[in-house]
């Protein structure tokens, strides 16, 4: 019982802990250059669609993408 109530508490604490690393990467910023969307807002199930595709593209294309996304970081 005791053993649980621990492995909650550090589930929790760990959770909290990914939750405000997620805060830091920025997914969505306004004409201004304001931060409306992070990692964290964004729910795992709609995270894999917004993952940029690099099939296909040559090297300077793709090298390019990654430059202007920040590896895929920034999408907009």
């Amino acid at each position: 019982m005791l053993k649980r109530l621990f492995m909650r508490w550090v589930l929790s604490e760990l959770e909290a802990r990914v939750k405000d690393l997620e805060r830091h990467f920025v997914t969505k910023r306004d004409e201004t250059g304001n931060i409306t969307e992070t990692l964290a807002d964004v729910p795992l199930a709609e995270r894999k669609d917004r993952q940029l595709s690099t099939r296909g593209l040559s090297w300077a294309q793709r090298r390019a993408m990654l430059e202007a996304t920040d590896g895929g970081r920034r999408l907009g």
